[in-house]
């Protein structure tokens, strides 16, 4: 890894192979919930782009698009770890709805 450029090597995932491998980040996140800042947490879905060298070259270390991974490996993998419906619903339509809203 490039720390200078926060970049990761093109053989290393993004996230490890192994879905136990991010159980820290579920529990992380029902630790955010229990304590009673769920209302103030969503995913990230904006990595697809480097904005430090061009505003839009692709990020090298990622898939290729279509960019799904979220949705059909990490998602899937944080279910299995633990993520409840209602913490996902809340990160993924909720809180971004309420906190990105367009005020016309």
């Amino acid at each position: 890894m490039d720390a200078a450029r926060g970049e990761l090597p093109a053989h290393e995932p993004v996230i490890g192979e192994n879905p136990a491998e991010w159980q820290p980040l579920v529990d992380g996140i029902h630790e955010i919930f229990d304590a009673g800042y769920g209302d103030k947490l969503l995913f990230g879905m904006d990595s697809g782009y480097c904005s430090e060298r061009s505003v839009f070259e692709r990020m090298w270390f990622l898939p290729p698009p279509p960019w799904l991974y979220f949705f059909s490996t990490v998602l899937p993998a944080f279910r299995t770890l633990g993520l409840t419906a209602a913490e996902e619903e809340r990160m993924l339509a909720g809180n971004p709805g309420r906190l990105m809203a367009v005020v016309a």
